[in-house]
């Protein structure tokens, strides 16, 4: 169901100063739900956090498992993820212990392949007048926005209790975090999350109670491009969807929910427990992600669905997919990757797998992988892994059939019986393993390293000057690790004296490589008076550029300002 009431409040460094902002939709236009009589209002605040670049300490002799967590010896570090960005640098976030009601977000990074780590960030919710115990991390990187998505929840905070945090994806020369808080008015009972992303877009899910719904999936949709506070889909443009939304059970009955997990590949996905009183289900349900807004299927359709919900966006209503993927199952986990995705979970003792070629819309019956518990999946190029729990031991299995078969379990951990038995307890990534081991006494996180996938290869397209002459023009830049394809710009330019100027100019190149810049141009203008140029690049790949600046047009020559 869609939310549409919004508070905003801003907070710089480490000061807390609060500013309510204006609703974003006025109150004489307050959509009432129609399905539970309510409104879905919510409430933000926005906070930065210092960059602490701290070498964590190394333990000798361990085989290929590596300590991560290793400056907290005497609590316990716990529910590990795992990515890695386009340089093939790792990223791991964990639950960090300090005492008994305090609990942060360590945010590690690895540039040698899991040999050494360096603590980035140490993320704590204070900021967001928090109750500085965080749980349930994960961590996903977007080659798009070549951004870090960084989410968590904060379950005894008395609002903003689910939090997105966006570092850039050269982790190791970022200095400052970006955070946004977020909490629904009259939501409690903040348990689990879960991140991924669709393009440049944040995709966070966080169980939690509203209203009459205990335990339901709430689902938000952020955008954070380094200058604007983070904002929603209806922040970017008015008609676009809302952006923030709960499950009301109207199609799939979700609740009890817990564990969830996100996966991003050609559709998007969510799985999750769901307990109905006696045993639970892994629901699934799947969406598209396409933000071509010309498209027939674009993400952020306003309306559309069921009872006027935005039809793609909003989690109730995800109209690819929604099914109980397991009867009488537990612990969950999903990963995608182009048109194949796969689900492992827990039945009855047994690790299985369902798999789906066709992104999510057909699936096989499931394949027994292991005896075990708590497994983790991953999917890379023609290959499926699984990793699992079995007597205090991590194992794997892979297979290459898309999950019709399995080959022998190897064991991961090097000192046997030390990897902790719960729920959440191992990630699997495209650079190796990542879980909790009690080997030291006390719950810490340790890494293997084993190439599963490559890094993520894209363009990144930005317009990095504007100016003005005869005509206004543009400059543009690919500055990721891929060419651009179908690279298209438009340079629109608005105002003067009684508004008389509106001007556009539009352009494609076929291609643009790895570090190259194209310009482009509007023509000549004619009129008096303050203008505004706004310049928007798009590429196949998904990269989008947009950059805004005032000038002064005199009769025929255009002054914009450097």
């Amino acid at each position: 169901m869609k939310e549409t009431n919004k508070i905003g409040y801003y907070m710089k460094a480490a000061t807390v100063i609060a500013v309510a902002l204006a609703f974003i939709v006025p109150t004489s236009a307050v959509i009432t739900n129609p399905l539970v009589g309510k409104t879905y209002q919510q409430h933000g605040m926005s906070a930065t956090q210092q960059a602490i670049h701290k070498s964590m300490p190394s333990v000798a002799g361990l085989g290929t498992d590596v300590l991560v967590s290793g400056d907290n010896p005497d609590f316990r570090d716990e529910t590990p993820h795992a990515t890695m960005n386009s340089k093939g640098v790792i990223v791991v976030v964990y639950e960090k212990e300090i005492d008994s009601v305090v609990r942060r977000i360590p945010v590690v990074y690895s540039n040698d392949n899991g040999a050494t780590w360096i603590t980035q960030f140490e993320l704590d919710s204070t900021g967001l007048q928090g109750s500085d115990y965080l749980q349930s991390p994960d961590v996903k990187y977007s080659a798009v926005a070549d951004q870090l998505f960084v989410h968590m929840v904060d379950p005894f905070a008395d609002m903003y209790n689910q939090e997105f945090w966006w570092i850039d994806g050269d982790i190791a020369n970022d200095t400052e975090a970006t955070g946004y808080g977020i909490s629904s008015q009259g939501g409690s009972d903040y348990t689990d999350g879960a991140v991924t992303y669709v393009g440049e877009w944040a995709v966070g899910l966080a169980i939690h109670t509203y209203s009459t719904y205990p335990h339901t999936l709430g689902l938000g949709y952020f955008m954070y491009d380094g200058v604007n506070d983070p904002m929603q889909p209806e922040d970017y443009d008015p008609t676009w969807a809302t952006g923030f939304y709960y499950d009301a059970w109207s199609i799939l009955k979700t609740s009890e929910a817990s564990q969830p997990e996100l996966a991003t590949g050609n559709n998007l996905y969510m799985v999750c427990q769901s307990f109905n009183g006696a045993y639970s289900n892994i629901s699934f349900k799947a969406t598209v992600t396409d933000l071509n807004p010309a498209s027939p299927t674009f993400l952020f359709t306003k309306g559309g669905g069921p009872s006027g919900m935005d039809k793609y966006a909003d989690i109730e209503c995800w109209p690819l997919k929604q099914f109980y993927l397991a009867v009488d199952a537990t612990d969950p986990d999903v990963a995608a990757k182009g048109d194949v995705v796969a689900v492992a979970y827990d039945q009855a003792g047994d690790v299985k797998c369902r798999t789906s070629i066709n992104a999510g819309m057909n699936w096989s019956d499931a394949t027994t992988v292991a005896t075990g518990s708590y497994p983790a999946v991953f999917v890379a190029d023609e290959k499926i892994y699984v990793a699992y729990v079995s007597s205090g031991n991590l194992f794997y299995k892979v297979s290459t059939d898309n999950g019709a078969t399995w080959g022998a379990a190897t064991q991961v951990n090097d000192v046997s019986g030390t990897v902790v038995a719960k729920a959440g307890t191992a990630d699997i990534g495209p650079a190796g393993f990542v879980w909790t081991d009690n080997r030291d006494g006390a719950n810490n996180i340790y890494h293997d390293y084993m190439k599963m996938d490559t890094p993520a290869q894209l363009p990144k397209l930005e317009i990095t000057k504007i100016g003005g002459g005869i005509g206004v023009s543009a400059t543009i830049k690919n500055t990721g690790d891929a060419a651009a394809t179908n690279v298209e710009w438009t340079i629109t330019v608005t105002g003067g004296i009684l508004g008389l100027i509106n001007v556009e100019g539009t352009g494609t190149a076929a291609t643009l490589a790895v570090g190259a810049e194209m310009s482009g141009k509007t023509k000549m203008i004619l009129g008096f008076g303050a203008i505004s140029v706004q310049v928007t690049a798009t590429c196949d790949e998904g990269s989008t550029a947009t950059l805004s600046k005032t000038g002064k047009q005199l009769l025929i020559f255009s002054s914009i300002p450097a």
